[in-house]
């Protein structure tokens, strides 16, 4: 359907007539979907009517920039200023009538947005049904060709074409390689086939070597070869596995920091503190450690916390020192790797290392911790000279933090690995071999029970060690014993593995020397 438009020959020309083209200029507008141009400073001329009607109509000269919309509404500038009276507007002729009319000297400008002619398809939308605006049409249309071609938008052209689809489809030669003069037989396709299925050893190229991009097949023994793995979901190699942990023990004394023989803390000198690990401190640092039951990882008891202010100093320092002669020769020449469970508030600050003497002696740090509250696993790798005698394993503190360390362990191998806890006992023991304490209990031990003396002679009692020392210990007696008709009670002779505990009887009589619980006695062997 159309409109009835009647041609009006010579009769005049009704303003009903011009209101129905407006009319329909307007619906095909819609349709289209037009869009719109904005000019900012456009140049207005006057149009000329006669001498007797002159400066009262002024039009955007270029024929393109008329059609103007109503929103936003044109801005009209009479010699640079905005008038906002006076005047009207023909939206459609671009064009700006004043009533009263301007003079010679006016300067009529606009700022305006105008249809443009163009539209934009859009190849989103589905089609929903069979009616529409001419522009709902062309978008439908264009979502159907993008549809049909596969491509990313409707304008991209396709990989093919339906002629050469029906070309290919038609044909009866040459077709996927299979030859030149005619299509595979049923018999030549299941003899390719069963040749494929026979197949058990080079079947798709595949290798049982080390080769990128290949698959994967077994060699006449039964085995295969993967390069060593680097991501936690890789293949493991016979050799990753042999260094890795598996079998392993932790080189280190107290790793997991549950034994705290000396007490809980806090240490703030250069002091052992949780067994087997030493602070150290510079300058006018500061260095608090303290056994923590809180902040510590889920399958721990405790985790040492070290809160560490920052002065002149260059660092602060939780170490284990490893001597070679105290049976680590086997880690000459061996590249060690240490993993330890770390939680620090500070970036930059907390991170750990391994250090030795000998050739190319240094330390070797690991990355910081981001200091942003998280337990995080830390790791470090060094190779030991072979003329080393010692390694230190260090916690190091570089800014001032909160730190906690938790399930530290020290492996053979190139590979840092998880922490493995020993049983309880024989991590006493190892903790033992190098500090042990008697005592602590009222009336028990060590102690010289209630005895007759003859005289001023010494009466001893001799203790073994629960673990023999690497070597021989220092003894050291704390506390006030309760005594009787002698001295206080001495240490003599200690050796790795025990001691003699003594006491001086003043004269002839009963003599006894008792301790409470603040009287111990301590054997340090720190090689």
């Amino acid at each position: 359907m159309k409109t009835n438009w009647q041609d009006p020959g010579s009769t005049e020309i009704r303003s009903t007539q011009i209101a129905g083209l407006q009319g329909a200029v307007g619906k095909i507008e819609d349709a289209l979907d037009l869009q719109t141009t904005s000019v900012t400073g456009a140049s207005l001329t006057e149009v000329y009517i006669s001498e007797a009607d002159r400066y009262r109509i002024y039009q955007v000269a270029n024929q393109v920039q008329r059609n103007w919309v109503a929103s936003p509404a044109p801005v009209i500038k009479k010699n640079g200023i905005v008038v906002s009276s006076g005047f009207g507007i023909d939206y459609a002729g671009g064009a700006v009538i004043f009533s009263p009319n301007l003079t010679v000297t006016d300067v009529v400008t606009a700022d305006f947005s105008y249809v443009s002619g163009n539209t934009t398809i859009s190849d989103a939308s589905a089609p929903t049904g069979d009616t529409g605006t001419v522009k709902t049409i062309l978008d439908w249309l264009a979502n159907m060709i993008k549809s049909i071609t596969g491509k990313v938008n409707w304008r991209t052209a396709p990989a093919t074409t339906l002629e050469a689809a029906n070309t290919h489809y038609s044909a009866t030669t040459g077709i996927h390689g299979v030859g030149v003069s005619t299509i595979e037989s049923t018999a030549g396709s299941q003899a390719k086939v069963d040749t494929h299925a026979g197949n058990t050893t080079t079947m798709h190229g595949a290798v049982s070597t080390a080769t990128a991009d290949k698959l994967l097949i077994r060699d006449a023994n039964g085995r295969a070869k993967v390069v060593a793995p680097a991501a936690a979901d890789d293949i493991a190699t016979k050799g990753y596995v042999d260094s890795s942990a598996g079998g392993k023990t932790n080189l280190l004394t107290n790793g997991g920091f549950e034994i705290w023989q000396r007490g809980a803390g806090p240490f703030t000198t250069a002091v052992y503190t949780s067994d087997r690990w030493k602070a150290y401190l510079e300058g006018t640092d500061t260095l608090s450690i303290t056994r923590e039951g809180i902040t510590k990882k889920a399958d721990s008891l405790y985790s040492l916390k070290a809160v560490y202010t920052k002065g002149t100093g260059t660092a602060g320092q939780i170490s284990q020192f490893l001597v070679i002669a105290d049976g680590f020769h086997h880690l000459l020449g061996k590249t060690i790797s240490l993993r330890v469970s770390v939680h620090a508030n500070a970036a930059g600050a907390a991170r750990i290392g391994i250090e030795s003497n000998g050739t190319g002696a240094s330390v070797t740090y690991g990355s910081y911790h981001a200091g942003d509250s998280t337990w995080v696993n830390l790791e470090v790798s060094r190779t030991i000279p072979t003329d080393a005698t010692f390694i230190y394993i260090h916690m190091d503190l570089r800014a001032s933090v909160t730190a906690y360390f938790d399930n530290a362990m020290l492996v053979p191998g190139s590979i840092a690995a998880d922490y493995i806890s020993l049983h309880p006992a024989e991590e006493m023991q190892r903790c033992q071999r190098y500090y042990e304490v008697h005592g602590g209990v009222a009336t028990g031990i060590p102690s010289v029970g209630r005895i007759y003396a003859s005289g001023a002679n010494n009466y001893m009692n001799g203790y073994t060690f629960n673990t023999k020392k690497g070597g021989i210990p220092t003894m050291t007696k704390n506390g006030t014993f309760t005594v009787e008709n002698c001295g206080q009670p001495a240490v003599y002779s200690p050796s790795p593995d025990g001691y003699i505990f003594y006491v001086a009887a003043t004269a002839a009589g009963n003599i006894y020397a008792t301790p409470d619980a603040t009287c111990t006695i301590t054997a340090e062997y720190n090689p």
